[in-house]
């Protein structure tokens, strides 16, 4: 896959969304309420799961 292909980006994002989170004292909860994002896409984007775009 190549580095400019969208659901490439999102997986890579996972480890910096988490890491930024953290360094926030945030739980993905919170996130979520501030960025009208689910729990469970969040979550999935941290674990550098596949989600659908």
């Amino acid at each position: 896959m190549e580095a400019d292909d969208p659901k490439q980006v999102v997986l890579q994002v996972g480890a910096v969304l988490k890491k930024l989170r953290k360094e926030r004292n945030m739980s993905i909860g919170d996130l979520a309420e501030l960025s009208g994002v689910s729990k469970l896409t969040l979550g999935n984007i941290e674990r550098e799961r596949r989600i659908r775009l």
